[in-house]
């Protein structure tokens, strides 16, 4: 009789604890349908109820009865809390927050925003997107503390000398890695006539926004190549939407600034047998005269400098469908140097 009474209270208590408990499911999507792999669902109010969804985007819970909300919450989403009711199934969409923006991306990781920014400098798109520039060089130089871009070069397209706080390497040249969309792209000097520069490949309209690593943390993420610091470029990207065309188109004209104040034909002559005569020589320097009897006066920079014509345009489309997002642009620069004729 007791060992009856003890399996009817062992019963009787089973009994009340799964009808203290109710079991929830469903899915967690972002806002585009795509589920959300590793987001928080978690029983208001109690301590240690709660679960994460699966890889596609699925969960279920026990909930205790006096529980009758959810919190769903994700990283850079804004967080819900959902009402439970009767509902056993319960499905959520998560839009964006503003979380977003205080995380950096570092490499392969990423970092709070307040612990990285003395080591990080960041040029948003919206700061170059009215620049009218044939290349990235002039959308960078000068928005970036510790950062000094110039061309050293008179040939068009060839790599720009970019500097990160000056030369921190001695053996391991003197560029910066540069990693285009999480892919490290060489441009610099090996040794051969003309640069190599993989950034000349690069439609600056393309450009979406610029960050730079510069101290030496960075070579914990890429190794020593990073030892001049990392430059990391984000190109443009489609979102979800009907398919938007944008076009940019500019003309230019370059020409040779800070010229040298040069001497005429005749006052050359000049001083030139002045120099010859104190220094007790026959003065030797005539001037050259065509079979017309006028004298040659040749304005040397004039003859080698032009007005140089430059001239880009850009057609691009992006846009984005329930699983697809597309960004598609061309590209079209032609530039004179002001060298030539």
């Amino acid at each position: 009789m007791k060992q009856f009474l003890f399996t009817l209270l062992i019963l009787l208590v089973g009994v009340g604890f799964s009808y203290s408990q109710r079991t929830v499911s469903g899915t967690v999507t972002d806002e585009a349908g795509a589920p959300l792999i590793g987001a928080n669902v978690v029983a208001k109010e109690t301590s240690g109820v709660g679960t994460i969804t699966d890889i596609d985007g699925n969960y279920k819970l026990q909930v205790p009865q006096n529980v009758n909300v959810l919190v769903f919450s994700y990283a850079g989403y804004n967080s819900q809390e959902i009402e439970i009711g009767t509902s056993t199934t319960i499905n959520v969409t998560l839009s964006e927050g503003k979380l977003l923006e205080e995380i950096v991306v570092v490499g392969y990781g990423a970092q709070s925003k307040k612990d990285v920014t003395g080591s990080i400098s960041k040029v948003k798109g919206e700061s170059i997107a009215t620049l009218v520039s044939p290349s990235f060089v002039q959308q960078l130089a000068g928005r970036a503390a510790g950062v000094q871009i110039q061309n050293t070069s008179g040939i068009l397209g060839a790599a720009p000398q970019i500097r990160i706080r000056g030369v921190n390497s001695i053996s391991s040249g003197t560029q910066p890695l540069i990693v285009v969309d999480g892919v490290p792209v060489f441009s610099g000097d090996r040794g051969g006539f003309t640069p190599a520069n993989a950034l000349g490949d690069i439609n600056p309209n393309d450009i979406e926004s610029y960050e730079i690593l510069k101290d030496g943390a960075a070579t914990a993420i890429y190794g020593s190549r990073a030892a001049n610091g990392v430059l990391l470029i984000t190109t443009k990207k489609g979102s979800k939407g009907k398919a938007q065309f944008t076009y940019d188109g500019n003309y230019g004209v370059a020409q040779a600034t800070k010229l040298f104040d040069l001497l005429g034909a005749e006052d050359f002559v000049t001083i030139q047998n002045e120099k010859y005569k104190n220094a007790a020589a026959n003065p030797v320097a005539n001037l050259q005269k065509r079979p017309d009897g006028s004298t040659v006066d040749t304005d040397w920079q004039d003859l080698i400098f032009r007005s140089a014509r430059q001239q880009t345009h850009s057609l691009s489309v992006s846009g984005g469908i329930d699983k697809t997002n597309y960004f598609v642009s061309f590209g079209f620069s032609d530039q004179e140097g002001i060298a030539g004729q």
